[in-house]
């Protein structure tokens, strides 16, 4: 809930987000956590994260590294529970 409150309240700011990115990353990738039944909160901010308009409010921000490391991110949660939910 955290992840999903965060991000969505500092969408402007990419690095921010991009830590936000990285951090479900590593919740996902941690065999201790359990993310099944969060799933259906942290993948409509990673899908918002890679095709939302605008992603920062500042010229100089890289918003294709926040988009980048949100689709590999996506990708790692498809592969780890695809199987587990082929709809």
């Amino acid at each position: 809930d955290y992840v999903c409150n965060s991000m969505y309240k500092h969408l402007g700011h990419s690095e921010h987000c991009r830590t936000l990115v990285r951090l479900t990353h590593s919740l996902l990738v941690n065999p201790n956590m359990h993310l099944e039944l969060h799933l259906h909160q942290l993948l409509p901010v990673l899908f918002t994260c890679i095709v939302a308009k605008s992603l920062s409010s500042k010229q100089h921000e890289n918003h294709w590294a926040l988009r980048a490391d949100a689709a590999k991110t996506l990708a790692k949660a498809c592969n780890l529970f695809g199987d587990e939910y082929v709809t």
